[in-house]
């Protein structure tokens, strides 16, 4: 309700427009003269004046509300005026019932939606006091629910734990029927199954350091009798493959090789955790591959090849070089292809199958030894004391296979630094104890090849014997170098199969064996044959030169034997010791030969020393072209020196007396008397003046440029032949140097 008006607006009437009120402005202008007038004015009454002249009567708001005022009476009259109090009131009455009236309508349905909210709480409270005792109730469900969960979790980690454990520790399904299938193959997943077992067996070790002993025991124990039943089987697959690819019968076979199967190489590595099984396995394939070496070695001597070619060896056995050459050939070839075949099958270098300790060979299935289970697997087996000792190795790199005619094999000298003339300085060529080899290839490889030692041997052996018979003949120096070359073949193949086998195999030992037998023979031969021409020493021819024996001995013995070991392939630095022996065997005999020709035939001094300087100088010249004869040419120096002051010496002396001046010469070297030389008899004036005239008298009938010396003439070099010649007029100068000065001498008392 709005507030009654104030006494002022009672009396007002309404405004019928909006300037100023008559009244208002009467009541203004009154007041004005009243102050003007100078009476006083009640304060409350001129407050409430100054406070109603002070209301902006232009303003909207005011004009809307004196508008809306006006109709609340029809007439602006004093009674209207002095009512319109009561009729403010008695409309703001009115107003609030009808508000009071509209709003029971909102009171009504303000109850009833506090009777709702009200329900609505008791809902909620209900609803809340539910949620509590659900939240109870679900907090012991989640906690239930997360100790379930948490127990999941533990189990499912456990049950990885436990599954990673039988992964680790149990053989599969696949992996035990694997290890356990029958049959006479095996594939690779045998080999991985083994593999696993193995694995298996050594985890187990780490159990053993825990608490978990006992099922760390039994896991190996199972393991163990896994490994056992596998490494058998195996054994058994090794040993049958070996039999059926590897024993090959025939030539063709051997050397197109065999075809192996290629799980046998990953066979014999995993063998290697049994020695034992392994090195039945090595002596297996040995076996099998020696009868089907020596099979092929065999026929290559007596069949030939497929359709008769190549022609079979022994057709040449009536060449001992082209016999021995071929066969050697052969064996040279068929090494390289072995050990490529081997180098398949064990591998080489870093790769390759470790060597098993020797064993006896017997079948290991046979043996109640091999029930009994190692304590690990890697631990190896000691051998049974019947073992076989074997000492195979491989050195070097495979070689190429060499053609079967001897023509274009290089010969390599044989003989030994420590070796002379006689064969019984010859070192002792007997087998020594074999070493072990170190690897699986060297083993198989040798054992291969021991069968065709005992067939090889003989033959050459045969080839000697044959040889001997030629010896004394006519072809004695040929037969000598034949033995030798035949000695340098054997000594060039047993260097050169010494890259490809053990150098202390069978083969290696049979080959040195054969070198050694040839240089014995040859040796023999050759004191046989120097002995011969020692009993009946030739003439020395009339020129003086060599004798026919002796130059034979030097270009048909001599220059071959150098040149054979000229072409070998023995160190620069081991050539001149392992040469020596030869020339010892030959020179020696030959330098004996030339000093008995020379001393058992009547020769004056001056001949004999040609004849001697002319045979040295021969076997010089067979010398001088090779380094590995230079200390012997040094020493032939020596003896040529020496001849040569000999023949000097004696040309010197000839001519000096046929000039006349040896005799003054002889008595003034060796006159007694310390007196005038012209007292000496035979050295007076006119005794001196009769040389030096028949001195000179010489010299012109012989001539000053060219003299007349021939013994010296005689000789086979021009350099020794000009060499003699200075020295024999230097030796005259000398001499008639000495005689003119012992004439000049006044001492000597000789006068113009």
């Amino acid at each position: 309700m709005s507030a009654p008006p104030s006494p002022v607006q009672t009396d007002m009437a309404p405004f019928p427009s909006p300037g100023p009120s008559p009244l208002v402005i009467n009541k203004r202008d009154s007041i004005s003269s009243n102050n003007a007038s100078g009476q006083p004015m009640n304060t409350t009454l001129s407050r409430k004046l100054k406070k109603v002249l002070e209301i902006k009567t232009d303003q909207a708001d005011f004009l809307s509300a004196l508008t809306h005022l006006s109709s609340f009476y029809d007439s602006n009259t004093v009674h209207a005026r002095r009512t319109l109090r009561d009729g403010i009131e008695r409309r703001g009455i009115e107003v609030n019932q009808a508000l009071l009236v509209a709003y029971q309508d909102v009171q009504d349905r303000l109850a009833e939606v506090t009777a709702d909210v009200k329900t609505m709480r008791q809902t909620c409270d209900d609803m809340s006091r539910r949620l509590i005792q659900t939240r109870e109730g679900s907090g012991r469900l989640i906690e239930a629910a997360s100790a379930l969960r948490a127990e999941q979790m533990h189990n499912e980690e456990r049950a990885k734990i436990v599954a990673a454990v039988l992964q680790r520790f149990q053989l599969s399904e696949d992996e035990q029927a694997a290890l356990n299938a029958s049959g006479p193959t095996l594939s690779m997943a045998f080999f991985d199954a083994l593999k696993k077992v193995h694995t298996i067996y050594q985890d187990c070790r780490l159990l053993l350091r825990t608490h978990h002993q006992r099922a760390g025991l039994e896991i190996m124990d199972l393991m163990n009798n896994h490994l056992e039943m596998a490494y058998r089987k195996l054994y058994r697959w090794v040993r049958d493959e070996a039999a059926r690819t590897l024993d090959t019968t025939s030539a063709a076979q051997h050397r197109d090789s065999p075809e192996v199967h290629p799980l046998m190489p990953t066979a014999l590595r995993t063998l290697q955790e049994r020695p034992v099984l392994l090195a039945y396995c090595i002596d297996e394939i040995g076996s099998n591959r020696s009868k089907a070496i020596v099979k092929a070695f065999v026929n290559a001597l007596t069949v030939g090849g497929p359709s008769g070619l190549p022609r079979p060896i022994e057709m040449h056995a009536h060449d001992p070089m082209r016999y021995v050459g071929d066969m050697l050939a052969w064996l040279h070839q068929a090494i390289a292809s072995e050990r490529e075949l081997l180098i398949g099958l064990v591998g080489s270098g870093e790769d390759a199958v470790a060597l098993p300790p020797p064993v006896a060979s017997a079948d290991p299935d046979r043996r109640s030894s091999m029930s009994a289970a190692p304590s690990s697997p890697g631990m190896a087996t000691s051998p049974p004391p019947t073992a076989i000792h074997r000492s195979h190795s491989v050195i070097g790199i495979p070689g190429e296979s060499q053609n079967h005619d001897s023509s274009h094999s290089p010969s390599v000298s044989s003989s030994s630094s420590s070796a002379s003339a006689s064969a019984s300085s010859l070192p002792n060529a007997r087998h020594t104890p074999h070493s072990a080899s170190n690897t699986a290839l060297g083993r198989v490889l040798s054992m291969a090849f021991d069968a065709v030692c005992r067939p090889f041997k003989v033959r050459v052996d045969q080839v000697l014997t044959m040889k001997e018979s030629d010896v004394t003949g006519s072809n004695a120096a040929i037969s000598l170098v034949t033995i030798y070359r035949l000695a340098n073949l054997l000594d060039f193949y047993t260097r050169t199969i010494a890259s490809l086998i053990d150098s202390t195999s069978s083969l290696s030992q049979t080959l040195v064996d054969a070198k050694h037998d040839c240089l014995k023979t040859f040796y023999t031969h050759v004191k046989t044959y120097t002995d011969s021409l020692l009993r009946t020493p030739p003439a020395p021819p009339a020129d003086l030169m060599p004798a026919v024996p002796v130059r034979d001995a030097i270009t048909r013995l001599l220059s071959d034997l150098i040149a054979t070991f000229n072409a070998s392939l023995v160190p620069i630095e081991e050539r001149t010791s392992e040469f020596s022996p030869v020339l010892d065997a030959v020179m020696s005999p030959l330098l004996q030969l030339c000093t008995l020709s020379a001393t058992m035939h009547p020769l004056d001094l001056s001949s004999m020393a040609v004849y001697m300087i002319n045979s040295i100088s021969a076997m010089q010249a067979a010398l001088a072209t090779y380094d590995f004869t230079a200390p012997r040419v040094e020493m032939l120096n020596g003896h040529v020196e020496s001849h040569m002051d000999t023949l000097v010496e004696e040309q010197t002396s000839v001519l000096l007396g046929r000039c006349g001046l040896r005799p003054k010469l002889a008595l003034i070297q060796f006159r007694d008397s310390q007196g005038p030389l012209n007292l000496v008899p035979g050295m007076d004036r006119q005794s001196v003046l009769e040389a030096v005239l028949h001195f000179e008298s010489t010299l012109v009938d012989l001539g000053a440029l060219v003299l007349p010396l021939p013994q010296i003439d005689m000789l086979s070099s021009p350099r020794l032949r000009s060499q003699a010649r200075r020295q024999v007029l230097h030796l005259v100068s000398i001499a008639y140097a000495t005689f003119y000065d012992a004439i000049t001498d006044p001492a000597n008392k000789y006068i113009d």
